[in-house]
This record gives structure tokens, C-alpha cells and sequence, in this order.
């Protein structure tokens, strides 16, 4: 009798790239019309498919179940994003859509898709180094040309199935860089890392698991 595992969710903050709702895939690459899905395991197919507001799929050999509902304020479901991305977890405008994910010894990030068309997810820190994101109309479309770049106050640090993923810079006290692609001036006490670096005099220091924070 083969051992089943199931993916368990908890409220952490992590980042981590992924793209075309594959974990683990590479954020800046553009979608691709041909079928590059983890086969399955198990009686999980290949790919990912709903069981109610369940997303169920195959990671790392394991058979996972997402429950789309628990990470978007119980707004979300599981559903077809369309036709080229099959399906995968959906969320209204104003709704979460940042879902972190405890995975054996790290931590994952998915990103629900906004079910509007052009909506975008927008990332910002909390005053308790936490996250919180929405849904936000009106983002437009991404494709590999936008990562890095600013929209408004806020850095595009992916696209996920076609939409835009930003962390909002000024809610980290600093502000979007078009030029070097990254916010700059992070404020004290904010999270800093890879594309939030810290205002001149601080320094980026570990704080507590995962999470940095910019230090005198």
C-alpha cells in the first residue's frame, strides 16, 4: 500500500519564483503553449484539477491538495483560468491571492489567479513583517518583458498565468527603481531583500526565519 501525503497550509512569508501556476518555475520565462506539467503520481493526473474549491495536483512526487478557499478569505475557488492554463486557484477582485505554503523543510508561494480579466496581484508588508496581497482591477496583462518593471508605486516581480504579480515598494517605506528594476530606500525596520534593498546607512539582517529586515 503506497504511504499518501498531504501538502499542509500555514501563514508564512516566503518568496519563491514560479510561473504558469508550475511551483518552482521560472517567473521570468513566458508562458509556453507546449505541455511542460510534472507528470503525475499516484491517481493524480498530470497537471492540475479541481475537486470542489480543492486544487489537486502532483509536487515533488507527493499528491497535494491546495485548498484555494483557506488562502483567498474563503472568496476563492478552484476553476478554469482558461484553455492555455487549465485549471487552478481563482480569486475575485479584493480578495487574497498570495498563498504560502509550508513544504517539507521550506516554504512555497503560490500566487491564486485573479479571475478578472487584467486584474493583477498586488503584495504588500505589514508594520508585523508579515504579507498581505488583493486582487487589484485593471493591472493589464504580463508577459516577460514587464518583470522588473514598475507599475505606479509597485515592483512586477512575476507573471503568473498571463497576470501581473507586484510588491507595492512603498508599503516597505521606499520606492520602485525602474531603472535598476528593484525597490530602493527601504525604511528601517522594513523587509529587504533581492529587490528591496535598504535606504543608505542600513543594513539587510536576519530577523527571524525567512524574514530580513532593513537594520542600523
Amino acid at each position: 500500500m503506497k504511504a499518501r501525503c498531504v501538502v499542509t497550509w500555514c501563514l508564512v512569508a516566503a518568496t519563491v519564483a514560479c510561473a504558469g501556476g508550475a511551483p518552482g518555475g521560472d517567473a521570468s520565462a513566458p508562458p509556453s503553449d507546449v505541455d511542460e506539467r510534472p507528470p503525475g503520481c499516484d491517481d493524480v493526473p498530470t497537471g492540475f484539477t479541481c475537486e470542489g474549491s480543492t486544487l489537486r495536483h502532483c509536487e515533488d512526487g507527493v499528491p497535494s491538495l491546495l485548498r484555494c478557499a483557506a488562502y483567498t478569505a474563503d472568496a476563492g475557488t478552484c476553476g478554469l483560468v482558461s484553455p492555455r492554463y487549465g485549471s487552478y486557484c481563482v480569486a475575485p477582485d479584493g480578495a487574497p491571492c498570495r498563498m504560502a505554503v509550508r513544504h517539507g523543510s521550506h516554504d512555497h508561494v503560490y500566487f491564486a489567479s485573479c479571475a478578472a480579466a487584467r486584474s493583477g496581484c498586488v503584495v504588500r508588508v505589514t508594520p508585523g513583517l508579515d504579507y498581505e496581497s488583493a486582487c487589484v482591477p485593471e493591472m493589464g496583462t504580463c508577459d516577460a518583458s514587464l518583470v522588473g518593471r514598475c507599475l505606479g508605486t509597485s515592483l512586477v516581480t512575476r507573471c503568473e498565468r498571463g497576470m501581473p504579480v507586484t510588491y507595492d515598494c512603498a508599503s516597505f517605506g521606499g520606492r520602485c527603481d525602474p531603472r535598476l528594476g528593484v525597490c530602493v530606500g527601504v525604511a528601517e525596520g522594513a523587509r529587504c531583500g533581492a529587490s528591496f534593498v535598504c535606504a543608505e546607512g542600513l543594513s539587510c539582517a536576519q530577523v527571524r526565519r525567512g524574514v530580513s529586515a532593513c537594520r542600523r
